[in-house]
């Protein structure tokens, strides 16, 4: 089994949303269509980075660094790095 490392970016929130998931397209699709509050009103979601892994464990360490750099700011400039 894949576990999926996911970022979407809202341009009109100017936010990112860090997951984890063992089905990136349903969970994508939940994202645009969701009754959660955070989500509800915004359907500008886009996929901007994924990274797949076949341990749980690896995947959630991974998830956490990701979530501490979102903290700080610091995912646009990761993303960045990973465009040149």
């Amino acid at each position: 089994m894949k576990y999926y490392l996911y970022i979407i970016y809202s341009a009109k929130l100017n936010s990112y949303y860090i997951g984890l998931t063992i089905d990136l397209e349903n969970r994508l699709f939940k994202h645009r269509h969701s009754g959660v509050k955070f989500f509800r009103n915004i359907r500008d979601w886009k996929l901007v980075y994924t990274e797949d892994f076949i341990h749980r464990r690896t995947a959630k360490r991974k998830c956490i660094q990701f979530k501490k750099m979102n903290e700080n700011n610091n995912i646009p400039l990761f993303l960045q790095t990973k465009m040149i």
